[in-house]
């Protein structure tokens, strides 16, 4: 498949000869261009296409998830929805003209036969007639991973099915508390109907071509203690002003508000680096009437600590150490440093320029100055200086040095370093691996913290006493730390941060 952009200028030149697929960066949709299109210049950007089509130029472009394909401006062909494999729109144009091509994140065509799909015929396609619909199939649903009762009305869904595009979820088995269809997810949270006692949760689903499976469900058993506890709604602004960062219900998704499109905001990272306050965002009915623009990014005066993941507009991937870039020269090496690439901080080339390279890192055996480092089993947080371990003793130590929780690399005991002078203040934490916890804690975390956190909350009554402590921070161990955290009037977002650690460690 080719995702490099074309930038050909010359009349018609460009030709398709076989299908080609782009790669639309910011949605991570995939739209296929068909063999026969011929076009003035093609570019896939982050969230678009943009296509120049000369006098006689024709160009046609598929979605095999059937999503719906928006172009600006209206070339005046109607989409095509009448084949189950593919959705699709032509362009064919009298004089010389840009157009830009956005397939819709949320938006799908009709199911075959349904009132709003078209019948445009596709210049040069053939058959496609007689295409079955597709019915998604191993639909299943899970409360709270398979536990039998709920000490909290938010619990996590984990859902599956197979050919699944889109789906719908309910408390109730006519689904008359809900008005429409969500992107397909394969987990979900979700607020049990108020009430102790048995309640159920059904979910259906729906495949690209609008095949619709049968409602199944699960069941769980809300305890009392939780029934009484009123859980206060989100706050819901009815309109987004310039400036405001926004999110929709529901959704984790936080943009910025700016000259009356949204910007996506990738990460967390980015939306600190740009001074911005969690609690200043605001929950919005919908962002329908708006664009999407570009991606925030980095501020230009923003600099990295060390331990960050950092990559410009090449594929070199670099880590920050002792204010320079080091690149880390192969997979083998990046995942055998055990970082994550999820972690990895794209920024504009002129931002990496301003760090000078240092050496590269092309062995596994040790981690580069400035890491910080744990070992399995074990409590203590190291800062890598001068070739040495030392230890921060402390979580205030560890905030004055503005180092990061989310960094900490956990390395074999094979990774050996003398010790350097400890990083101290305040009280000594790390001593006691069955007492004291140092780290940040979520979903999809494997560790010993984890299983010291699951045996913890266990022998407190939130973590299910059937349920043997793994290490693995799951769907069952989100829920127990969401019950922990409301018993103790800390928001229940279901991860371990500086707040709840305060908490256990008191305990």
């Amino acid at each position: 498949m080719s995702f490099a952009p074309l930038t050909v200028l010359a009349t018609n030149e460009v030709s398709f000869t076989a299908d080609t697929n782009y790669l639309v960066v910011g949605s991570g949709i995939t739209v296929a261009v068909t063999n026969g299109s011929i076009v003035d210049s093609i570019t896939a950007d982050t969230d678009s296409i943009s296509v120049i089509v000369s006098s006689g130029g024709t160009i046609t472009f598929q979605s095999t998830e059937r999503r719906t394909i928006n172009i600006s401006p209206e070339p005046g062909s109607a989409m095509k929805c009448d084949n189950a494999s593919y959705s699709a729109r032509t362009i064919t144009s009298a004089t010389t003209q840009t157009f830009t091509v956005t397939p819709s994140p949320t938006s799908y065509c009709a199911a075959l036969g349904g009132s709003s799909q078209t019948t445009t015929t596709s210049s040069g396609g053939g058959g496609g007639g007689g295409a079955s619909v597709v019915t998604p199939s191993n639909t299943s649903i899970s409360i709270s991973d398979g536990a039998t009762e709920a000490s909290s009305r938010t619990v996590t869904l984990t859902l599956q099915a197979t050919n699944a595009s889109l789906m719908m979820i309910s408390n109730t088995s006519d689904f008359s508390d809900v008005s429409s269809w969500e992107d397909y997810a394969t987990t979900k949270s979700w607020q049990l109907s108020a009430g102790a006692g048995e309640k159920t949760v059904y979910v259906k689903f729906r495949s690209s071509s609008g095949g619709q499976s049968n409602a199944v469900s699960d069941t769980i058993t809300l305890s009392e203690s939780a029934a009484e506890t009123t859980e206060e709604p989100e706050v819901v602004t009815p309109v987004a002003s310039d400036g405001d960062l926004v999110k929709v219900a529901g959704s984790p998704a936080i943009y910025l508000v700016k000259d009356g499109k949204i910007q996506p905001i990738p990460n967390g990272n980015i939306f600190e680096a740009n001074g911005y306050q969690w609690a200043d965002v605001k929950t919005v009915d919908t962002l329908n009437s708006f664009a999407t623009g570009e991606d925030l990014t980095y501020p230009p005066d923003y600099s990295f600590a060390d331990g960050m993941l950092v990559k410009g507009s090449d594929q070199k991937v670099y880590v920050i150490s002792e204010g320079k870039r080091r690149w880390i020269t192969t997979e083998a090496v990046f995942n055998g440093l055990n970082y994550w690439w999820s972690k990895i901080n794209v920024i504009s080339d002129t931002n990496l320029a301003k760090y000078a390279e240092g050496d590269s890192l092309a062995s596994t055996s040790s981690h580069p100055n400035g890491a910080l480092v744990k070992y399995a089993g074990s409590n203590k947080i190291y800062v890598l200086a001068g070739g040495k371990k030392r230890w921060v003793t402390t979580e205030a130590a560890f905030n004055f040095n503005n180092y990061r929780w989310d960094y900490i690399i956990e390395i074999p005991d094979t990774e050996t370093y003398v010790d350097g002078d400890n990083v101290s203040t305040g009280v000594v934490l790390g001593v006691s691996t069955s007492a004291v916890f140092v780290s940040n804690l979520s979903l999809g975390d494997t560790n010993g913290e984890v299983r010291l956190l699951q045996e913890k909350l266990q022998t407190l009554g939130y973590f299910p006493a059937d349920v043997s402590p793994s290490g693995y921070f799951g769907p069952v161990t989100a829920s127990a730390v969401k019950a922990f955290q409301q018993a103790n009037g800390i928001e229940t977002v279901g991860a371990v941060g500086p707040k709840t650690r305060a908490v256990l460690n008191q305990l």
